[in-house]
């Protein structure tokens, strides 16, 4: 049977029931098609009679890419977490900073004086505000990357890479709730057992090893 895995890597854009679908052409063999059509890159729009799909290819059988490729072990996780983690409270530190400063600004509009500092510690509202969008911020910046690329920095070193199981690319929100699952400890017993952990399980998602080629590619998008 036809495989779309080995004709090259390519990430479809559009599910309908029709008869084009959009793909990514990131192998040489669409590539040359592509340009060979006359299609626009790196993004074609190109019907099924062009690529000679049989048709009792069903497309609601999609192949997830890089599916088969090992999940990433506890050590191998424990790695971009080390690396993230600097990177997180980075983030939060910029986050909390500008977050403090609208607070500060905030306070002088309504009049309210004092140390902000004071203010800031002694109200739990406006310390939970903070605290808070700065942990929102953390957490958007490793939503935004498992949703474009499915690479963070650290994961890029370590060759790691977030995917959707579902066949659907992964959406922010998904990944949003990835992230605040994942911050529990009991969520990562599973791996010890090679198997999926458990914010993987219910987000449907997975974390998986690359090759060395397979990390080359960048997938920002």
């Amino acid at each position: 049977p036809f495989s779309l895995e080995a004709s090259g890597i390519i990430r479809r854009k559009s599910y309908a029931a029709s008869s084009f679908y959009q793909i990514r052409a990131e192998s040489r063999v669409f590539n040359q098609f592509a340009r060979n059509q006359g299609l626009s890159l790196p993004f074609a729009t190109i019907p099924l009679d062009l690529l000679h799909l049989p048709h009792f290819w069903d497309p609601q059988e999609i192949t997830v890419q890089f599916s088969h490729n090992p999940i990433a072990s506890f050590i191998r996780r424990l790695g971009c977490m080390i690396y993230d983690t600097l990177l997180g409270v980075a983030v939060y530190m910029i986050a909390g900073t500008a977050i403090f400063f609208l607070i500060v600004a905030a306070l002088k509009l309504f009049g309210i004086e004092g140390d902000p500092n004071v203010v800031i510690s002694d109200n739990i509202v406006l310390a939970t505000l903070r605290t808070g969008l700065s942990l929102f911020c953390v957490g958007f910046f490793f939503a935004w990357f498992w949703s474009h690329g499915g690479q963070t920095l650290g994961m890029r070193s370590w060759r790691t890479k977030m995917i959707s199981m579902t066949g659907q690319p992964l959406s922010f929100w998904r990944a949003y709730m990835r992230w605040l699952l994942s911050l529990t400890v009991i969520g990562h017993i599973p791996l010890f057992w090679g198997h999926d952990a458990l914010h993987d399980q219910f987000t449907k998602t997975r974390m998986v090893k690359l090759t060395k080629e397979e990390n080359i590619m960048r997938n920002w998008d």
